[in-house]
This record gives structure tokens, sequence and C-alpha cells, in this order.
């Protein structure tokens, strides 16, 4: 019982509050968003979530105690494949959906990225308690989910302009997720257990990384606004069988990356 409803609570809050909320504001893009994205990008989740479970098999049997355990529990089974994988099927995603604009990439890829902080919800919530769901629903799942939307948009970019504003933003926020992750492993390799449990859970490094992250997203989606709102190129011709405009970024420079 005490599983099924930690299960029930990890996927009810936050996660089904935020998938809700990003929904509607697929739906509410002109034109609006089809429902079959949305789930091909919760499926490309999924995708990213079993290729890091594969890669943390061959981390542990070729690189296990052959380096610092901090950076091998913080990047190397964490930040890098966790951060590297949502990245490429992102951009696997977006390159099928060429006229996507800005914002709509920011969308789906933080569907890309909530899939995978449910999945990790979940399971903390299940392995810890009641505290861990509590702290995580705050940090980590905001994070993962905003994650996401900024690797969209770097990725949108990236595809737009043949540029590698996407491998930028994707080294940033490896930095910045394994960073966070580093203070909350200790020498066995193991998150510590004290009676700070609470604050191990979620609300120290994590925290810092949320603001990062919050602020990083917030400048992404001013610029993908405006971006999406300037007037097409004068000779360009609007494609009638699609459903959304991606603006030309081939000329221009994003700013924060």
């Amino acid at each position: 019982m005490r599983e099924f409803a930690l299960t029930t609570a990890a996927l009810a809050f936050p996660c089904l509050l935020i998938l809700g909320g990003v929904v509607v504001v697929l739906r509410r893009q002109v034109p609006p968003v089809p429902f079959r994205a949305v789930w091909v990008f919760l499926g490309l989740g999924v995708a990213a979530i079993i290729l890091h479970g594969i890669s943390f098999l061959f981390a542990d049997a070729w690189l296990l105690g052959r380096m610092n355990v901090g950076f091998y529990y913080a990047f190397v089974t964490a930040a890098i494949p966790e951060e590297g994988f949502r990245y490429l099927v992102i951009r696997w995603g977006l390159a099928r959906r060429p006229r996507t604009g800005l914002v709509t990439a920011m969308l789906l890829g933080s569907l890309v990225g909530l899939t995978f902080g449910a999945y990790e919800h979940v399971g903390y919530a299940l392995d810890k308690g009641w505290g861990t769901w509590l702290a995580r629903s705050f940090t980590s799942v905001p994070y993962h989910t905003l994650s996401g939307a900024v690797l969209g948009y770097c990725a949108a970019v990236a595809i737009q302009t043949r540029r590698p504003w996407g491998i930028a933003g994707l080294a940033f926020l490896v930095l910045v997720h394994g960073l966070a992750n580093w203070p909350l492993i200790d020498l066995s390799g193991g998150e510590p257990i004290t009676q700070f449990e609470f604050l191990n859970s979620g609300w120290a490094g994590n925290i810092a990384a949320l603001l990062t992250v919050t602020v990083l997203a917030a400048v992404f989606v001013r610029i993908a606004r405006k971006a999406d709102a300037a007037p097409a190129e004068p000779g360009a011709a609007p494609d009638p069988a699609s459903t959304e405009v991606f603006p030309d970024h081939s000329t221009a420079r994003p700013s924060g990356r």
C-alpha cells in the first residue's frame, strides 16, 4: 500500500501537473500542436531512459574504480548520459519537424526531460520515502523538465543554423548537473545517509542547478518568442503542408549561448 501511495503521489505531483500545463500551452500554439507530437516526445523520453540504463551497465563494467568516485557517479553515470541522451533524442525528434517554432521546440523538449524526471522521481520516492518525494517535487523534476526545454531550444537552433549551439548548451547543462550531484556522493559511491537526509535528497546542489536552468530557460523563451513572431524573409514562400513556422536564424546568433 505504501508503494502504491508513493508511486501515485510521485506521478500526480508534480509530473502530471507539469504535463498538463505543457500540453495546454502546446494546444494553444497557432496552429495547435497535435497530440501525436506529445506522445512522440514522451516516447523519446522513454528512449532516453533506456539508453541511459544501457550506458550505466557499460560504465560500471569498464570505468568503475578507474577514476575519482565522485566524478564517476556525478558525471559519468549521471550528468553526461542523462543530458547527452536527452539532447540526442530531442534533436532526432526535431530534425523530423524542421518547421517547428522555437517555443514549440522548447515545449516538446520539456516533455523529454519531464519523462526522465518522472522516472527518477518515482524511483527515489519508493527508495527513500515521503521526505524525498517532497524535496524532489520542487527541485529535480522541474530541473529535468527545464533542462529538456533548454536542450530543445539549443537543438532547434543548431538544426536551423548548422552551428554548434546544441553542443555548447549541452556542455553547459552537463557541468551544472554534475556539479549539483557531486556534493551528494560519498567516497563509497552512494548518497550519504545522515540526519540531514531531507537536504541530501534534493535541497542542496539541486536548488542551485534549478535556479540556473530556470534563468537560462526564461532567457531562451524570451528570445524564442521574438524569433517566432518575426516576419518571414522576403521571397520565402510558406509551406502550405506545414502546421508550424520555424524562423530563420541563419543570419543571427542566439544570445545566452
